[in-house]
């Protein structure tokens, strides 16, 4: 699973999601400000999932085939997000290109 993580959220969530490519915004160098256009971007390269906290961000169809997820935390502090890494892991394992899912943390 190729799987894109917000500027919103730390680099070091990547070395929890093991078996999936994971980039960051920031390693990309994609300081897009419109989510749609930085969805469509996503979905050009490849991506099958965006990784954020901005709760006012979705998948609304404007990028066909990526999967936005967002983290629903406390903060976007690595000891806030720990929480929300299993059912992470478990919405990656069940993908489905285009939706948007909330986890709670």
């Amino acid at each position: 699973m190729k799987v894109l993580l917000d500027e919103n959220l730390p680099q070091d969530l990547r070395h929890y999601l093991p078996g999936h490519q994971v980039s960051t915004v920031g390693d990309l160098r994609w300081h897009i400000s419109n989510d749609a256009r930085l969805l469509e971007r996503a979905a050009t390269f490849g991506f099958d999932v965006f990784v954020t906290c901005d709760a006012g961000l979705k998948s609304d169809g404007r990028a066909p085939g990526i999967a936005v997820i967002t983290l629903e935390c406390a903060s976007s502090v690595m000891d806030d997000l720990r929480k929300a890494v299993v059912p992470l892991l478990e919405t990656l394992g069940a993908f489905r290109p285009n939706t948007a899912v909330a986890i709670p943390g």
